[in-house]
C-alpha cells in the first residue's frame, strides 16, 4: 500500500485538479477529483489535506445541488481543521465554503468564515488567496444591493491584481466594478471598465467564464443606452461561450445568463418575429438552470419569466412571478433585486428558491 505521503501528495494533486476544473465549468471533472481527493484523504486520516478535501467536496457537491450532504462536509472540514490546528487549511477551507454558500445567499456564515480567513491570510501574507477572498466579499455585498461598498472592494481587488501580475485578480475586478456601476445607474463607468476588461482577456488565454460574464455585462449596457442591435450582438457573443457551459459551476455567472435573456426579451418587446421568442425562451432556459443550482439567481428568473409572460398577455401569471420574486429576494436579502421585480418591463428590470418550474418547461 501506498505511504501517507504518496497518499497526502496525490490528495493535493486531485485537489488542484477541482480549482482547474471549477475555472473551467466543467462540473462532472470537478466532483470527479473532488471525491477522489476526499477518498485519499480519508485514508491518511486527519490532516491538512483532509480538511481542504472536506471543504473541496462541500463546495463540488454544492454546485450538484445537494444542500444537505454539501453542509455535511462543511461541518466535518471544520471540525477536522480544529483538530489539526493548521491555520492555511482552516483559511483555505473557510473560502471555499463561502465560495459554496455565497451562492445560496447565507450571508452571516460567508461574513464570518471570511473574516476569519482574510486574518489568517493576512497574518500568513498571502496576497492570492486574499485577492479571492475580497472578491466574495465584494460578490456578496453586491448581491445584497451594498453597490458603493461592493465597487470599492472591487477596486481593491483590481489593485491587488495589478500589484502581483495576477490577470484572474484584475478581471474579477474590473468585472465587477462594472457590475455595480451598471446596477448604480453609472453606465460611463462600467463601459471603462468593460473596455478594460475586454482588453485584459484579449491579451491572456481561456478565461471561458469572464468572457461570458463579460458580453452578458455588456448586453446589458447597450441596453441601458437604448442600443438594442447592440445589445442583441453582445448576447450572441454570450451564447456562443455559454454553449460550452453544459452546468454552471460559479455564482458570479449571474449576469453571464441574464444579460442574454434581458437582450432577448427586448427585441421581444420591440416587434420581434417568431424566432425572437425562440430565442427569448431558450436564454429563460439557462436562466432557470442557473437558478436551480444557485438560490440567488431564483429573484431574477422569476422576474425574467414575469416579463416574458407579460409579453404573452399571462397577466395573471406575471404577477404571481413578480411577488415570487420580491418574496424570494426579500428572504434572502437581495434589496436591489426586490425592488426589480416590483417593476413592470423595462422599467422594473434591472417566492421560491427553484427556478419556475421544471426545466424542460418554457413560458
Amino acid at each position: 500500500p501506498a505511504d501517507r505521503a504518496t497518499l497526502l501528495q496525490a490528495t493535493r494533486g486531485h485537489q488542484r485538479l477541482v480549482e482547474t476544473h471549477w475555472f473551467e465549468n466543467d462540473a462532472p471533472r470537478m466532483l470527479d477529483a473532488g471525491l477522489r481527493a476526499l477518498n485519499l484523504a480519508e485514508t491518511v486520516g486527519p490532516s491538512p489535506e483532509l480538511v481542504r478535501a472536506y471543504a473541496t467536496a462541500s463546495l463540488a457537491i454544492g454546485s450538484l445541488p445537494i444542500h444537505p450532504l454539501a453542509e455535511r462536509y462543511a461541518q466535518l472540514a471544520m471540525e477536522t481543521a480544529e483538530s489539526v490546528g493548521d491555520p492555511a487549511a482552516e483559511a483555505y477551507a473557510r473560502f471555499l465554503l463561502c465560495v459554496y454558500r455565497i451562492g445560496t445567499g447565507d450571508w452571516a456564515r460567508v461574513d464570518a468564515d471570511l473574516e476569519r480567513a482574510l486574518a489568517i491570510w493576512e497574518a500568513l501574507g498571502d496576497p492570492r488567496f486574499a485577492g479571492d477572498g475580497q472578491t466574495v466579499q465584494a460578490m456578496s455585498r453586491l448581491y445584497r444591493g451594498e453597490h458603493a461598498r461592493a465597487a470599492a472592494l472591487f477596486e481593491e481587488v483590481e489593485a491587488l491584481g495589478r500589484r502581483f501580475e495576477n490577470v484572474q485578480h484584475r478581471a474579477w475586478g474590473l468585472l465587477g466594478s462594472a457590475e455595480a456601476a451598471l446596477r448604480s445607474g453609472r453606465p460611463d463607468a462600467a463601459e471603462k471598465a468593460l473596455d478594460t476588461a475586454a482588453a485584459l482577456l484579449g491579451e491572456s488565454p481561456g478565461q471561458l467564464l469572464e468572457r461570458f460574464r463579460l458580453e452578458g455585462l455588456r448586453a446589458q449596457l447597450h441596453l441601458a443606452r437604448g442600443a438594442l442591435g447592440a445589445a442583441e450582438e453582445a448576447a450572441d457573443r454570450a451564447e456562443a461561450r455559454g454553449d460550452e457551459l453544459a452546468v454552471p459551476t460559479a455564482h458570479y455567472l449571474l449576469e453571464g445568463y441574464a444579460g442574454v435573456v434581458e437582450a432577448r426579451l427586448a427585441a421581444w418587446r420591440a416587434g420581434g418575429a417568431r424566432e425572437a421568442r425562440r430565442a427569448a425562451r431558450r436564454a429563460l432556459r439557462r436562466l432557470r438552470l442557473f437558478a436551480a443550482i444557485f438560490r440567488i439567481g431564483a429573484p431574477r428568473a422569476w422576474t425574467s419569466y414575469a416579463e416574458a409572460w407579460e409579453l404573452e398577455g399571462k397577466r395573471a401569471r406575471a404577477r404571481a412571478a413578480r411577488r415570487r420574486a420580491r418574496a424570494r429576494a426579500e428572504a434572502l436579502g437581495m434589496r436591489w433585486e426586490a425592488e426589480r421585480a416590483g417593476g413592470s418591463g423595462a422599467a422594473g428590470r434591472a417566492g421560491d428558491a427553484r427556478a419556475p418550474g421544471p426545466v424542460g418547461r418554457t413560458p
